[in-house]
């Protein structure tokens, strides 16, 4: 059985390649995962009480998800809802 021995070098070039490919493939698996916010967050966003998220809710203006006990929602939803109502969608 033969060892072989590599330098320092060698070894700090082989760390730096792997480094690079590593990045390379985050680059290219990087899928666009929706952001979800929870009740308050969207409260907070745009200025409203619970009750009118509440009320938006029911009415199917935000389309919102039951998870783990909380209603969350997806970011990029909300703002098309808003950019919808601007555009003569759905009056609340």
């Amino acid at each position: 059985m033969q060892i072989a021995l590599i330098t320092e070098d060698q070894l700090c070039a082989l760390k730096n390649e792997l480094i690079e490919e590593f990045k390379k493939l985050l680059k290219t698996e990087k899928r666009e995962q929706p952001e979800f916010l929870r009740s308050a967050q969207v409260r907070k966003m745009l200025n409203i009480s619970d009750a009118k998220l509440q009320d938006l809710r029911i009415k199917k203006v935000f389309p919102s998800y039951w998870l783990y006990g909380s209603w969350v929602y997806k970011k990029h939803e909300i703002l098309e809802a808003i950019e919808n109502g601007r555009n003569g969608g759905k009056h609340v």
